[in-house]
Parts: C-alpha cells; structure tokens; sequence
C-alpha cells in the first residue's frame, strides 16, 4: 500500500525543530558541524530572527496528530520553504549519524509501505 492509501492516523511526517538559540544547537554538534544548519529572514522571509536547525534531530509524527497539534496551536508548520533550505535540511539530516536508516530512506524517497 502506497503512503498515500494509507488512512491519515498511520502517514508519517518527519519533522525538524527550527530554533532560534544557535550556539546551543552549535556546541550540541561541535562534532558534527554538517548537521547544523544556520538560516535567516533574508533565507526564508517569514523568520523574524536568525534560526538553526540540528540535523541529529527529528520528530515523528502521524499526519492526523501533526493536524491536532497545529489546530490546538501547540505546533506550528512553515510552508513554502524555499527549495534551497530544504535542501540543505535534507543534507544534515541524511548527514546525521544518529538519524536511522528507515527514516533517512523516507527522506530519499526510497521506503516502501507494505
């Protein structure tokens, strides 16, 4: 069955965190600077501040519990990431060595739901 027949409680999204403090994210990955990624207003316009993201670091969630989070404004999404960014989130996730290989085949496009 492909992702997209599956009934929305059991599709899964791979979240990042954007944040807005930096040099946490950067002495976290001192080890791993090609996980960090470091972007801004003049990136994505609607950040008002400079925000990273840790590559080492992703949530998952089912699409029908990302929508009750985000109804409840407990979560909030970004869309329209320009391709740019998210190609470089994708680089340090994949770049991760801490991120499982499952996920990381999800985010190649490579996994299969039977």
């Amino acid at each position: 069955m492909s992702q997209e027949k599956l009934p929305l409680e059991l599709k899964l999204l791979l979240l990042t965190v954007f944040t807005s403090q930096i040099d946490k994210v950067r002495l976290h990955n001192r080890e791993q600077p090609h996980t960090v990624v470091e972007f801004g207003p003049e990136d994505y316009a609607p950040l008002d501040r400079p925000t990273a993201v840790d590559g080492n670091v992703i949530l998952r969630r089912s699409l029908s519990e990302m929508v009750d989070l985000v109804r409840r404004k407990e979560m909030v999404y970004h869309l329209g990431l320009p391709a740019s960014l998210l190609e470089r989130l994708r680089e340090a996730v994949l770049g991760s060595p801490v991120i499982d290989d499952e996920d990381k085949d999800r985010i190649r496009g490579k996994f299969k739901v039977s």
